[in-house]
């Protein structure tokens, strides 16, 4: 890694914690598993999914075996 490309943990703690700054999510991840990571960087935490919950909607999107 380049250490040109890290940046400063102070300004990641002021970007996020401050800022409501976020990571952009790559365009080729699934959009149901993009929408459970926005539901979790809601700034309320009583409006963020519980774990059980992101373990069901994650658990809904992996196909069966075809090897049974």
């Amino acid at each position: 890694m380049e250490t040109s490309r890290i940046v400063p943990l102070k300004k990641v703690v002021a970007a996020v914690g401050f800022k409501g700054k976020r990571l952009d999510i790559p365009h080729d991840v699934n959009p149901q598993v993009a929408a459970i990571i926005e539901d979790c960087w809601e700034n309320d935490p009583w409006k963020r999914p519980s774990f059980s919950n992101i373990m069901d909607q994650l658990k809904s999107l992996i196909k069966p075996s075809t090897l049974d």
